[in-house]
């Protein structure tokens, strides 16, 4: 990562990531000791994740992790009409407020997650993470609303 840390993630189902709350200096592969910390993130990040970051191991996926991500996209040009998706293909409209604290639809690079992930541990706001986090109901609101959880 850009701290010259490393952080630690798991491929999903569903094609997202979940990202772990650990960096170390030195790698590890007890996957056990990695799994023991919480969840940062589960987002999708772009396939050149897989030249990127190092493959250490591989579980199956259980518990909270097994279950549907969800993402929600919001209108350009009317707050109000929020749509929410799942990973298993379904989507239903939605309230801004029921979207505070979901991923935006869309793709992360591997680098701008590096960065997101230095951020949240270094306790700065990440602008992307603040333009596409929560739909609040107002542009001035959106960017008090973005960090839940």
């Amino acid at each position: 990562m850009p701290d010259g840390q490393l952080g630690y993630g798991r491929l999903l189902p569903s094609e997202y990531v979940a990202i772990y709350k650990l960096r170390t200096q030195q790698a590890s592969d007890d996957l056990d000791f990695i799994e023991r910390h919480p969840i940062l993130y589960r987002s999708h990040v772009n396939d050149r994740m897989f030249k990127r970051w190092a493959f250490i191991g591989a579980r199956q996926v259980t518990g909270e992790l097994a279950k549907p991500d969800k993402s929600y996209m919001q209108s350009d040009t009317d707050y109000r009409d929020c749509t929410i998706f799942d990973t298993d293909g379904n989507s239903w409209a939605a309230t801004p407020e029921e979207c505070i604290g979901l991923e935006a639809s869309g793709v992360w690079d591997p680098e701008a997650m590096e960065k997101r992930i230095v951020d949240s541990f270094e306790g700065r706001i990440n602008g992307i993470e603040v333009e596409d986090r929560g739909a609040p109901s107002s542009r001035s609101a959106r960017r008090d609303c973005r960090h839940v959880g």
